[in-house]
């Protein structure tokens, strides 16, 4: 039986030399919206870890944020979501 193919392309680096350790469809296009959402939980982990938030806070839904375009949960101005559900 063949498996499914998990990705469409990947590249792995070296972060410190450069060196590239695997790739796969390197050069083809993608939006980053993939990284900034990863970097984006980065910084609110982060910040969960540091005691500054915790998962369990409140988050309100700003204006900004209800009208910004792009991949859309439907979320509503003044609607209030605990931030593990937001992450």
């Amino acid at each position: 039986m063949a498996s499914a193919q998990l990705y469409k392309a990947a590249l792995l680096e070296d972060a410190d030399s450069g060196r590239v350790l695997m790739a796969s469809n390197a050069d083809m296009e993608w939006p980053p919206a993939s990284m900034a959402k990863m970097m984006l939980l980065l910084v609110a982990q982060e910040q969960i870890n540091s005691g500054r938030f915790k998962s369990d806070d409140m988050v309100r839904v700003s204006e900004r944020s209800a009208h910004t375009g792009g991949s859309r949960l439907g979320l509503k101005q003044g609607d209030a979501y605990p931030l593990r559900e937001l992450m």
